[in-house]
């Protein structure tokens, strides 16, 4: 399965996290992660550990009171919130 070529920031449609109180690097892996990318993908992308992709994520779970990935997701989809 080929993924989606990465957009740059400024440009993604990741401004529905944003409005959340997520920041820049928070929402583009929220991003990342509803297109389907593993952490090591994102790490790899954005030239970070994938300890701290991890750590992104669970901050912004947190923030946005979701239990896991596939919420996450699910958010995009539906469009709630």
């Amino acid at each position: 399965m080929s993924r989606p070529k990465i957009v740059p920031a400024h440009i993604s449609k990741f401004h529905r996290f944003v409005r959340h109180g997520l920041n820049e690097r928070q929402a583009r892996i929220a991003d990342m992660v509803r297109h389907g990318f593993k952490n090591k993908e994102i790490a790899d992308e954005l030239q970070i550990s994938i300890r701290g992709v991890g750590a992104y994520m669970q901050e912004t779970l947190r923030m946005l009171g979701l239990q896991g990935r596939k919420e996450l997701v699910l958010l995009w989809r539906n469009g709630e919130r």
